[in-house]
């Protein structure tokens, strides 16, 4: 059976999950079973986006409350259910934003510049250091979509597809707002002197 790359499910699994929505429109105890295989992975994506876990258990909660009253609405489109829980999260993170005049947190994993603290040449540890703080203030300067859709694709490692998915917008579109944002990032850093 050949795996959906864009979503990492078979199509048979998809499927399956369907008949569990089904269930779950017709007994809400059901949706226990879309809960728990979802909660983990929707808590972890709105986690990253407010950076602080009382938030986040507030928009997690809104999320799945949301998702259990508008299950009878619900349209399946033959992806997983996690796109449509993904896009209920993310106009819930948007709405709590724009609640609390935030900034938006942007978390880049630890690991991906941990060899930081071990390299033994201290200029290169700066000069690393320095690019990093360079980074953050280029990405200060893109609006939240654009922030969203380079989270996307370059931390979580989502295809346009998914992404499309997640942000109700068309792949080709998510295709060339993040090839923009890219070259809007770019742009900034030439301007701050960083080719």
């Amino acid at each position: 059976m050949k795996k959906n790359a864009y979503y990492h499910q078979t199509k048979d699994q998809i499927l399956e999950e369907e008949k569990v929505i089904k269930r779950a429109i017709e007994n809400p105890q059901h949706f226990e079973v879309l809960y728990n295989k979802y909660f983990l992975d929707i808590y972890k994506y709105v986690l990253l986006r407010v950076g602080e876990p009382t938030v986040a258990d507030d928009v997690v909660s809104r999320v799945f409350v949301k998702a259990l009253n508008k299950l009878p609405k619900y349209k399946f489109k033959g992806v997983p259910y996690s796109a449509w829980l993904y896009r209920v999260a993310y106009t819930e993170i948007a709405n709590t934003f724009r609640k609390r005049k935030s900034e938006k947190v942007v978390t880049v994993p630890v690991e991906e510049f941990n060899h930081i603290m071990h390299e033994n040449n201290m200029e290169e540890i700066l000069e690393k250091e320095a690019l990093i703080k360079v980074i953050k203030e280029a990405i200060k300067e893109l609006n939240e979509k654009q922030v969203e859709l380079l989270e996307m694709r370059f931390f979580e490692q989502r295809s346009f597809k998914e992404m499309a998915e997640i942000l109700d917008i068309t792949e080709g579109n998510a295709k060339v707002s993040t090839h923009r944002a890219i070259k809007k990032v770019k742009d900034i850093l030439k301007q701050l002197g960083h080719a």
